[in-house]
């Protein structure tokens, strides 16, 4: 607020021992600022009432750009279909949900399914949008979220928001301010050069945001709500640990970039900061990083880093020139439980995600892992398979479908299904001549590309423009956890290889056949997850341990949250996921910090 200075009247009262407002300099009236306003200045709207300016643009169909407290939201009514879909046009956006900001709870109660943990988590001050089953979807836009089962939803939290609210007294979309995979814009001058294309008007303030920071998001999922991005109103609020670490950073993964500082019993965890293959990320990621110094006066002694030899961390390390621990990335995801619920090992800890570098050179993601925070075995883990075309597959998902075929049921197999799924004859030739060299495929053994491939096969999306849209697709599709009919799951104390094939063969049998897609949907995700509970249990047993840890992105999946949930318990093992921090990459940074710590305290 230093930008500001009282003005006279306001000074009077601060200066005044008879005022009690005597010696507080901290509130401010309309004559000294913050102050919002609107660009360009609205011709048909003379009110002199911000807000109400502000309302009457929305009503009127217009695209703004409204600045908050943590970054730039774009948003429009969120019942008109027709203006969502022009947003998503400037956007360039194609189906990834957008959240909205709706007047109150019972607004939210009539749009979601809410238990009673989503209740309250709305209603807290970190102001989390909450992901939640769509009840009466017709109350919104269809293309608010035209591919998915839920909704996001959140509801006011500061005072402008509350008043434009009860001025508006409808939804509004309040997605984040990003142009693809890059950064949040947060400053006045950015938003006049690079939002002006997008939005109609731009709601400025002049209050400098001096760290961005986008929304946190929680899922319900049942009884539960899962944390899947902690950062405004959660970040950087403390972690307490069990016992004091040594003053390490953790440099986090390759992906959905976060960073933590590690200092006595606690941890740090930084906010989301995307992903750090932008330039732009960079430097968000490094301007965090100098934020939290200052704001926690810390001064690392020591690193901890990812494994992958193009993660900012391995570039960083070797820029600060201080001792360091490489953490490989799907310890770190088991040892951040470990972390968090205060465990030791030995533990059989599971690491389910699309990919991370593995010490083989390999993408690995369904890692069952036995050990401690200082040292893990790999004991198992799913079916790898070929990625033709490298990184291509992740965005179609197609591709991997054909090398996960190839892999298990034969190049004749991969062909057929070729000549369906492939855009032509030429695409369909390639992809069988890259697997048949092995030329330019990736090879992986991620649990999240496995339901890349079996979504595809499903015919649930040919494209995939956002990190995990296809298992979320197949999710939709399959509908919440049930009872399945059709066939007997294939014995899962079977070879690996030879379960997952009968679960293809099944599959593409059931899709070239024409069945029932729901249904099918439904029996593969339980197939996955019985496989994943069952070797979990069969393990933990020929091992001798009684503690199950879980964590990576695939346990945001219903079925499989599910499934080791009921499982475990049922079988007498204590099984523990992530709650406080985000299963998926962005608690990776936490596990680090463990690892580190605990090597150097045996070495």
């Amino acid at each position: 607020m230093a930008a500001f200075p009282l003005c006279d009247a306001c000074r009077r009262e601060m200066e005044d021992p008879g005022d009690r407002r005597h010696g507080y300099a901290l509130i401010s009236c309309p004559e000294c600022g913050p102050a919002y306003w609107i660009e360009p200045t609205p011709h048909h709207t003379a009110t002199g009432d911000v807000i109400a300016e502000i309302a009457q643009l929305l009503r009127q169909g217009k695209i703004l750009a409204i600045k908050g407290t943590g970054g730039f939201h774009l948003s429009c009514l969120a019942t008109d279909d027709a203006l969502v879909q022009r947003l998503r046009r400037r956007m360039q956006r194609r189906t990834k949900p957008m959240a909205v900001m709706v007047p109150d709870l019972e607004w939210a109660r009539r749009v979601c399914h809410l238990n009673t943990s989503a209740r309250g988590e709305l209603k807290d001050p970190s102001a989390p949008i909450v992901v939640a089953p769509k009840r009466i979807p017709e109350l919104l836009a269809r293309s608010i979220a035209p591919e998915s089962p839920d909704y996001g939803l959140t509801l006011p939290s500061t005072p402008f928001r509350h008043l434009l609210m009860n001025a508006l007294k409808e939804p509004i979309v309040v997605t984040a301010a990003k142009l693809g995979d890059e950064h949040l814009i947060f400053d006045n001058e950015e938003a006049r050069t690079r939002l002006l294309d997008i939005a109609d008007y731009l709601v400025l303030h002049d209050r400098e945001i001096e760290m961005p920071s986008e929304d946190t998001v929680l899922r319900v999922q049942g009884d539960d709500v899962i944390l899947t991005r902690r950062s405004w109103g959660e970040a950087p609020r403390p972690l307490l640990l069990s016992r004091p670490v040594p003053r390490i950073l953790g440099l986090g993964a390759l992906h959905r970039g976060t960073l933590a500082l590690g200092f006595d019993r606690k941890v740090v965890l930084s906010q989301h900061i995307g992903e750090l293959d932008q330039p732009a990320a960079e430097v968000f990621y490094r301007r965090t990083l100098a934020h939290l110094q200052r704001l926690f006066d810390f001064e690392p002694e020591h690193l901890a880093y990812d494994l992958h030899p193009d993660s900012l961390g391995q570039r960083l390390r070797q820029e600060m020139d201080l001792p360091s621990t490489g953490v490989q990335h799907h310890h770190a995801h088991v040892a951040g439980v470990m972390a968090e619920h205060g465990l030791q090992g030995p533990v059989l800890g599971l690491a389910l995600d699309s990919a991370g570098w593995g010490e083989d050179g390999t993408l690995w993601g369904s890692e069952f892992l036995l050990g401690d925070a200082v040292q893990v075995e790999r004991i198992e883990h799913g079916p790898c398979f070929r990625l033709p075309g490298g990184e291509s597959a992740f965005t179609h998902p197609w591709r991997s479908a054909a090398g996960l075929i190839w892999e298990l049921l034969g190049e004749d197999a991969a062909a057929r299904w070729l000549g369906r799924a492939a855009p032509d004859p030429v695409a369909a030739r390639n992809v069988l001549s890259l697997l048949r060299d092995d030329v330019d495929c990736l090879h992986s053994c991620g649990l999240g590309v496995l339901y890349d491939a079996l979504a595809s096969i499903l015919g649930v999306l040919d494209r995939q423009s956002y990190d995990g849209q296809a298992p979320m697709s197949l999710e939709r599709l399959a509908g919440s956890p049930h009872e399945i009919d059709g066939p007997a799951l294939p014995d899962p104390e079977a070879p690996t290889l030879t379960y997952f094939a009968a679960v293809l063969e099944h599959l593409l049998v059931a899709v070239y056949s024409g069945a029932d897609l729901a249904a099918t949907g439904a029996w593969v995700q339980k197939a996955v997850a019985h496989w994943v509970a069952r070797r979990a249990v069969r393990l933990a047993r020929t091992h001798g341990v009684d503690l199950v840890l879980a964590s990576g992105g695939c346990m945001v999946n219903a079925w499989l949250r599910h499934e080791l949930h009921t499982t475990l318990h049922r079988e007498g093992l204590h099984f523990f996921t992530n709650e406080a921090i985000p299963p998926n990459d962005g608690g990776i940074p936490l596990g680090q910090i463990r690892v580190a710590a605990d090597r150097l305290a045996r070495a």
